[in-house]
């Protein structure tokens, strides 16, 4: 999986509840691995009532690596495979 990229999407609701201080993204990592823990908003739901959470998963080939791992090095690295995705509207930089 070394030239394997993971690029994992999902949305923000604005002015939704989160939780942990308005969160919808946490990590966790250790020498063992890495969670990569996407958040919905807070929801009281009745009973029988339901909600959803949708995750946008890729894996992208990468032949070459970045030339660091300093953040602008990263983002010029990253910038053309999300735009390949439809990712990016924006550039990074």
């Amino acid at each position: 999986m070394r030239n394997t990229l993971f690029v994992k999407t999902f949305d923000y609701l604005e002015g939704e509840n989160y939780p942990d201080w308005g969160c919808n993204f946490e990590t966790f990592t250790n020498s063992e691995m890495i969670e990569i823990e996407a958040l919905g908003p807070l929801k009281n739901l009745a009973p029988g009532k339901s909600t959803e959470h949708t995750e946008r998963w890729y894996l992208l080939d990468v032949t070459e690596q970045p030339e660091s791992l300093k953040e602008r090095a990263l983002a010029e690295w990253i910038e053309p495979k999300l735009q390949s995705l439809g990712l990016l509207n924006t550039p990074i930089s």
